[in-house]
């Protein structure tokens, strides 16, 4: 078992899923549907919650192999239909990176060797016309 399955393991036996079911209610979106992929097995995510100044979502990745990766993330176009635009945020959640702009719902950053990478998510807005 290498250290990305270890840490998965671990995180749920410590922290196991909740499961509830909601009242059923019209609409449009599937009756199931995965919010977000991380593709490789050496990235752990450590957090999904919402901006603090803004409604836009920030996700905390970290490395458990000390490799250096390329992190792709899928986000699922039901929540991002025209696309996300991801940037790099420090822990107080100002940029210090480039935005990554992916239409194909893909995502891809850098991650150092047993570090941590912050990305706010922002859904791109369709303008009129477009």
């Amino acid at each position: 078992c290498n250290n990305g399955e270890s840490y998965k393991t671990a995180i749920a036996f410590d922290q196991p899923l909740t499961v509830f079911q909601s009242p059923v209610s019209s609409g449009n979106l599937p009756l199931s549907a995965s919010f977000m992929e991380i593709k490789n097995k050496n990235i752990i995510l450590s957090a999904l919650k919402k901006q603090e100044d803004g409604n836009n979502l920030v996700i905390r990745l970290y490395e458990v192999e000390g490799i250096n990766t390329k992190a792709e993330i899928e986000v699922t176009s039901v929540f991002f239909k025209d696309g996300v635009v991801a940037t790099e945020v420090d822990l107080m959640e100002r940029k210090i990176g480039t935005a990554i702009l992916s239409k194909d719902g893909m995502v891809k950053c850098n991650v150092s060797a047993n570090s941590m990478v912050t990305l706010v998510l922002e859904p791109v807005l369709k303008t009129k016309g477009a």
